[in-house]
């Protein structure tokens, strides 16, 4: 039609009828669809689709979304199967192939009969169930994935012999961001009335906290730390975590001539550090290549702090809390690097990223809700 577009709607009835005209609705195509005020109120009639919107689950786009404080699954006979709410799902029972929690500093999956625990290595460091020939055991591995003890069914049997392990993981030094040291400082926080004092490790400074956990007080968790940094992939470093080998449970030299731990005393004090090379740990009877200063795991992203629950024992009770933290914050230092001396290696949790205020209630229980 052009430009030249209708102006006026045209209807037509039977010369001496009655006619009425409610409601109306103008849209697009050729399918009618029921009255709604405006474009995104609810619809007005009862019907299914209007009713089921009205109790928050909206059919379209071949979508169901459901939006309720609580959802509530009922079998035929009126017994609840599961139950769903902002704290989680409640139910008797729950079938999967495979479980998975998730988690900065340790995730816990499920799987073939089997729980495997892991730390802060890309290694379980626990599996204990049932193995593929039908027998329950529980085992214990090193960050290196070296089974170190066994318990099956013949009892508890110690690994005689551990091989020497090393493994990669990428990090962002912190000089290669634009954080300014003091990066950390010690936080006391007290509630109001002083039955809590808490300690958290936090950013220094609103720069810093900013650059870590996003702007200040609106700062989102699950977010990458990286992208809250704005550093590129290229500024990361790969660090190499070593365990040593051991005999009976004893830490001995390392065979491996790349890596130059010829003696024992060199293996122990390499063991558990993080080095810049997986070649050339020790060098004239020192350790070499180890990684100095403070590192930011590749891929760690930001968690909520505000989950957690802490019982206040008067109603008018509040304690003011960090809203976000981090896990695996490597922090590695030598005290000298003319003696053999085993470096002092930790890894924090960095919180941040604003304060929240979390305020007792009174329910009979002394118990606080979120």
């Amino acid at each position: 039609m052009g430009s030249n577009l209708p102006k006026y709607v045209l209807i037509r009835c039977l010369k001496g009828t009655d006619l009425y005209v409610s409601q109306p609705k103008l849209e697009y195509g050729a399918t009618v669809t029921e009255y709604r005020a405006t474009k995104t109120d609810y619809i007005e009639d009862k019907s299914v689709a209007g009713k089921l919107l009205d109790t928050g689950i909206d059919l379209v786009h071949r979508k169901i979304t459901m939006t309720a404080d609580t959802a509530e699954f009922r079998a035929n006979n009126g017994k609840t199967m599961a139950v769903f709410t902002a704290d989680g799902l409640n139910t008797s029972l729950v079938k999967a192939e495979r479980l998975e929690t998730k988690g900065e500093e340790a995730v816990v999956k499920i799987a073939d009969g089997m729980i495997s625990v892991y730390g802060r290595a890309n290694a379980p460091n626990i599996r204990f169930g049932v193995n593929a020939e039908g027998y329950a055991v529980m085992e214990y591995y090193d960050n290196a994935g070296n089974l170190l003890y066994d318990l099956g069914p013949a009892g508890m049997s110690t690994i005689k012999t551990q091989a020497a392990a090393i493994s990669a993981q990428q990090f962002y030094p912190v000089t290669n961001t634009a954080l300014t040291s003091p990066y950390t400082y010690e936080l006391q926080c007290k509630s109001s009335m002083g039955s809590y004092d808490l300690k958290y490790l936090c950013a220094k400074g609103s720069n810093n906290d900013r650059l870590l956990f996003g702007r200040e007080g609106f700062g989102q968790s699950g977010v990458l730390v990286s992208s809250n940094l704005g550093v590129s992939s290229n500024k990361a470093v790969f660090l190499h975590l070593y365990s040593a080998p051991r005999v009976n449970g004893q830490v001995v030299a390392d065979k491996n001539a790349d890596r130059g731990l010829t003696t024992q005393a060199l293996a122990k004090a390499a063991d558990g550090c993080y080095f810049t090379s997986d070649k050339n740990l020790a060098v004239n009877g020192r350790l070499n290549n180890v990684a100095i200063g403070e590192f930011i795991p590749f891929d760690v992203k930001t968690q909520s702090n505000m989950q957690d629950r802490i019982l206040m024992l008067h109603e008018n009770e509040t304690i003011s809390l960090p809203r976000l933290y981090f896990g695996g914050w490597l922090k590695q230092s030598l005290s000298s690097t003319t003696t053999l001396v085993k470096p002092d290696t930790v890894r924090l949790q960095v919180y941040g990223g604003g304060m929240f205020t979390q305020r007792g209630t009174w329910d009979g229980t002394m118990a606080l809700e979120l």
